[in-house]
């Protein structure tokens, strides 16, 4: 499945919020795109191609919180999506940060999560 750079940043937005959901994630037009299917295979079952994604995005992540400049990001990610705490205001306050500052970063975090997959996408 050929998914323009748009499209591809909003479906892993929407695979960062349907992570722990296996019905959402298997709708996921990521789980058909070339990330996964050049790891899985064109028959492979829905589980495992939402398990590659998973893997995938928790690879990113990790590369993220490696990172010097991006590290302050993966906080913000993985207790927003991977290991949640509550609404986006509670996680705010669990990191001891403002509501706006979170936010800012959750969306950077996330266009930097996306941009590492979206490499992988064309680079393969």
């Amino acid at each position: 499945m050929v998914l323009s750079e748009p499209d591809f940043e909003n479906f892993v937005g929407e695979a960062l919020k349907s992570y722990h959901n296996r019905d959402e994630l298997s709708d996921n037009p990521l789980t058909r795109s070339r990330l996964v299917v050049s790891e899985t295979g064109p028959n492979a079952a829905v589980a495992d191609r939402i398990a590659q994604l998973k893997a995938k995005i928790d690879l990113a992540l990790k590369e993220i919180e490696e990172s010097p400049v991006d590290g302050k990001y993966h906080r913000i990610l993985y207790r927003t999506f991977i290991n949640p705490v509550g609404s986006q205001e509670k996680t705010a306050d669990f990191l001891n940060m403002s509501f706006s500052t979170y936010r800012r970063y959750l969306k950077s975090g996330m266009e930097r999560l996306a941009a590492l997959l979206w490499r992988e996408e064309v680079e393969g």
